[in-house]
C-alpha cells in the first residue's frame, strides 16, 4: 500500500522505491518546491536565525535565500537532486516569495523557540 506524506507546500508525494525513484516520479513543479524549501532553509539556519538571535537587522531575506541556493547547487547536495537545481536555479530563483521570512519568524513554533533560547558564553 502507497502511503502519502504531506510536504510543508501541500505537495503530496508518494512514498515507494528509492528516494531517486520517487524524486523522478515528482513534477517539475513539485521539484522546484523541493529545491525552494531547501534554499529557505539554509537562509534562515545560516543567516536569517543568527543575524535575529544577535539583535540584528542587516540581512536582506532574498540574500539569504540566494545563499541557500547557491549552497544547495554547489556544496549541501549531491548528485540528481544538485543536477536539478542547477538546471533550474532561475526557475527556483524566480519563485522566491518575500513573506516567507516573516511567515517563519511570526510563526508560533519560532517564537516560542526564541522564548527558550539560553545564552552561552564562550
Amino acid at each position: 500500500m502507497e502511503k502519502i506524506k504531506e510536504l510543508p507546500e501541500g505537495l503530496p508525494i508518494k512514498v515507494a522505491g528509492t528516494l531517486q525513484e520517487v524524486w523522478e516520479g515528482l513534477t517539475d513543479e513539485q521539484k522546484a518546491h523541493c529545491v525552494l524549501e531547501e534554499a529557505y532553509v539554509i537562509g534562515l539556519e545560516r543567516l536569517i536565525i543568527p543575524a535575529k538571535v544577535e539583535g540584528r537587522k542587516d540581512v536582506n531575506p532574498f540574500i539569504a535565500f540566494k545563499h541557500g541556493l547557491e549552497k544547495v547547487c554547489t556544496v549541501l547536495s549531491s548528485g540528481w537532486f544538485q543536477d536539478w537545481a542547477i538546471n533550474n536555479y532561475y526557475y527556483v530563483l524566480n519563485m522566491y516569495n518575500s513573506e516567507y521570512v516573516d511567515k517563519v519568524l511570526l510563526s508560533e513554533d519560532f517564537l516560542l523557540l526564541n522564548q527558550k533560547t539560553v545564552e552561552y558564553e564562550f
